[in-house]
C-alpha cells in the first residue's frame, strides 16, 4: 500500500466515524433539545462537538485494527496451523461474548440493564455478516480473523463506555467505532489490490510452475 492509499484509509476511515457521531448525537439529543428549545449557536455547537467525539472515536478504530493485524501475524506465525490459530480466534470471540453479559453486570449498580443484554447477539450477528462478506470478497481463511476483529477487538474498544451508568454513553461510542471498524475491514483488501480468485482461473502449467521453483 502507498501513502496515498494510506492517508485515503484513515481519512474516510476519520470522516466516516465523524459522521456516525454526528448523526447518532443529533438523534440521540433531538427530543431533549426540541423541549428545551436550543438556539442555533447550540445546535452548531452540539453537531461541532459530536462530530469531534466521533472523529476521535474513529482515531481508536485506526489504533485497534493496527494492533488486530499485529496480533494476527503473531497468531499466524507463533501456530504452525492455521486452522490452529482460528480456533484460538474462535474461543476469545466466546470469552469477549460471554464477558460482555458479565461485564455490565458487574459494573453498572443502577439505570436498565435490559438493553445491554441485547449488545452482545446484535454485535456478534453484524460482526457474523461483516465477516462473511469479507470472506466472500477475498477468500474462506479471512471469516475467522474477520470476525474477532469485528466482535473481540470493538468490544476491548468500547470497555470505556461499558463503565459508564447509562446506555447513552455506549451508544455515542458504539456506533461510530462499529462504522469506522466495519469500514476499514471491507476497504483494506480492495486498497491493497486482494481479490478472491476466480474459481475459473486455470492453474499454471507444470512445466512453468517447475522452473518457478527451480534455483538458479
Amino acid at each position: 500500500m502507498n501513502s496515498r492509499k494510506l492517508v485515503y484509509l484513515i481519512g474516510t476511515t476519520l470522516l466516516w466515524a465523524g459522521v456516525g457521531g454526528g448523526l447518532t448525537g443529533f438523534f440521540l439529543s433531538f427530543p431533549a433539545a426540541i423541549e428545551e428549545k436550543w438556539s442555533f449557536l447550540e445546535w452548531l455547537l452540539g453537531v461541532v462537538g459530536w462530530f469531534a467525539g466521533g472523529l476521535i472515536f474513529g482515531a481508536l478504530s485506526l489504533l485497534g485494527y493496527l494492533v488486530f493485524l499485529l496480533i494476527h501475524q503473531m497468531g499466524l506465525g507463533l501456530f504452525r496451523k492455521q486452522e490452529l490459530w482460528h480456533l484460538v480466534l474462535y474461543l476469545f470471540v466466546m470469552i469477549s461474548f460471554i464477558d460482555l453479559y458479565l461485564f455490565p453486570s458487574a459494573i453498572n449498580q443502577g439505570g436498565e440493564k435490559w438493553p445491554l443484554f441485547l449488545l452482545p447477539p446484535m454485535l456478534l450477528a453484524w460482526a457474523v455478516l461483516i465477516a462473511y462478506l469479507k470472506k466472500r470478497e477475498t477468500r474462506p481463511s479471512a471469516f475467522a480473523p474477520s470476525l474477532f476483529f469485528m466482535f473481540t477487538m470493538t468490544v476491548l474498544e468500547l470497555i470505556p463506555a461499558l463503565r459508564g451508568e447509562n446506555l447513552r454513553s455506549l451508544v455515542d461510542m458504539g456506533i461510530p467505532l462499529i462504522i469506522a471498524n466495519t469500514w476499514q475491514l471491507l476497504i483494506l483488501h480492495r486498497l491493497i489490490g486482494e481479490e478472491k480468485p476466480s474459481p475459473t482461473q486455470a492453474p499454471p502449467p507444470l512445466n512453468q510452475t517447475r522452473r518457478s521453483v527451480q534455483k538458479p
